[in-house]
């Protein structure tokens, strides 16, 4: 063999060598690539994430319980002292607040505020007495009437004006009347 022809094999064989380490360093990093990929996915060490959300749970609500009726009103800031007295026939709740009861003489006992709860043991049988806001709970019909008489004095506007912070929210809340 002359030297050239062995120059030109020995240059084969490098080429051949070199390619196949080439294709087999290829082919490894593939395999790394991969096996890396795979542990990507599942990570070994994992640190739960912490969030700093601060939500404001609602306030529970209150409720004013009438047993005799086993129906419940509920209670919001300005009526959540709220109480009541039943008509001798256990018809009518007349209602008031404790604050009006304390400073202005204001009791579901003797005037009440301007609205009641009405309980009938028909829709019919109490149409003509009260609003129609009627409400069916069990065999009865509950409705708001208006109570015998009022706190509402024109001697008195201090008197007047806390009345008028409490009747709109007393409607609403006999509007929610519930079973207990």
């Amino acid at each position: 063999m002359t030297t050239q022809t062995k120059l030109i094999s020995a240059a084969i064989v490098i080429v051949i060598a070199v390619g196949g380490v080439a294709a087999a360093v290829s082919h490894g990093s593939k395999d790394k690539k991969s096996v890396a990929q795979t542990q990507s996915v599942k990570p070994t060490n994992t640190v739960p994430r912490q969030i700093n959300q601060t939500t404001s749970q609602p306030a529970a609500t209150q409720w004013l319980n009438i047993p005799q009726w086993g129906v419940r009103i509920p209670l919001s800031s300005p009526i959540s002292d709220l109480y009541y007295s039943m008509s001798s026939d256990g018809t009518m709740a007349t209602f008031s607040t404790k604050n009006l009861a304390d400073k202005y003489g204001c009791t579901a006992e003797n005037v009440g505020l301007s609205y009641s709860l009405v309980r009938f043991t028909s829709k019919s049988s109490g149409e003509e007495n009260v609003q129609p806001s009627f409400k069916q709970i069990g065999n009865y019909w509950y409705s708001i009437g208006s109570a015998q008489a009022s706190c509402l004095s024109e001697e008195n506007q201090a008197a007047n004006d806390a009345i008028g912070q409490v009747l709109e929210p007393l409607k609403n809340a006999l509007l929610s009347v519930e079973a207990m």
